[in-house]
């Protein structure tokens, strides 16, 4: 019943203007996240990934599984324990418009509808939990729930080509990266193996686009070319520097990239599918993932952390 949600980075995975976030350590120039997710409370509960969406417009949802069309929603979050299996759903609408028949739960599911929200998951233990910290209130800031996440998404370029539109973070992936992307058609053979190689096992990530109208409905060939999205990852090894300096240059000839000069800097490109390309950056011990429909853009990305790391120095 309930399709993959969004969760794209080399992943993935992503939806609003550029704020500063007001929760950053004053050690850290912020970077540019989606409106609303300094303040956003998340389940206390464990998970693997999460992503939060928001737009500067209402976001139109059509779904088959929730038999809505055009449904208007304000913001959405989304939970992540195992691919294809665990994941749970907030929809916030953007008034009192929930539909009048309101779908009963699926065998394989929970589904909650109230005028402004609806929640969906599975009937797992998991699952059981993130409907039960949704209904008692059980929530924490996204920066307190996830405090290594949001420092690391502080990493985010300050001034982005594009609006940030979608936030998050996934770890403990090793083939879950892999398991998320696969529908988007792409293919990034030795993804899981190279991270660990460079000591890797969170990737935070942000989803740029504008004029997003539509909410995309899980992942799909020419995802981010149908919604004009693009996404960068950032992903920050354990090891120094230096150390990760000296294992990069089989990082990213096991990914299949080449060099590329950007305002610069060396960086590494492939065309992983058609429409989605990648460009990567490391910078230091922490690595930039760029990807996008159009390798301008995706170069684009990386520009703006060029910029972005110079302004820090």
């Amino acid at each position: 019943m309930w399709s993959r949600p969004l969760i794209i980075t080399a992943t993935l995975a992503a939806i609003i203007p550029t704020v500063l976030a007001a929760c950053a350590t004053a050690d850290l120039m912020p970077g540019a996240l989606p409106l609303g997710i300094a303040d956003q409370r998340v389940p206390t509960v464990d998970t693997n990934a999460y992503i939060y969406i928001s737009a500067p417009a209402t976001l139109a949802l059509t779904s088959n599984a929730l038999s809505v069309d055009a449904l208007a929603v304000a913001s959405a979050e989304v939970l992540l324990m195992s691919v294809g299996r665990e994941f749970a759903t907030r929809l916030t609408f953007d008034e009192s418009n929930a539909p009048e028949d309101a779908p009963s739960p699926g065998a394989g599911g929970w589904t909650v509808w109230d005028e402004r929200n609806m929640r969906a998951g599975p009937n797992t233990p998991w699952g059981i939990r993130v409907r039960e910290a949704w209904e008692q209130d059980a929530r924490a800031p996204f920066g307190a729930q996830f405090p290594a996440a949001w420092a690391q998404l502080q990493e985010l370029p300050a001034d982005p080509p594009a609006t940030p539109v979608a936030s998050g973070f996934v770890r403990n992936f090793g083939g879950l990266i892999a398991e998320v992307i696969e529908p988007a058609g792409a293919s990034i053979p030795s993804l899981g193996d190279g991270l660990a190689l460079v000591r890797v096992d969170r990737v935070v990530f942000a989803v740029y686009a504008n004029d997003l109208a539509v909410l995309p409905n899980g992942i799909a060939p020419g995802v981010l070319a149908n919604h004009g999205l693009s996404v960068l990852a950032v992903a920050q090894s354990t090891y120094p520097g230096a150390v990760v300096g000296q294992v990069y240059g089989g990082f990213v000839s096991a990914l299949g990239l080449a060099p590329v000069e950007l305002d610069g800097v060396t960086a590494h490109y492939r065309e992983a599918a058609p429409d989605l390309h990648t460009v990567v950056l490391r910078a230091g011990a922490t690595i930039f993932f760029a990807m996008s429909a159009t390798r301008a853009e995706a170069e684009a990305l990386i520009q703006a952390v060029v910029r972005d790391q110079a302004t820090r120095e």
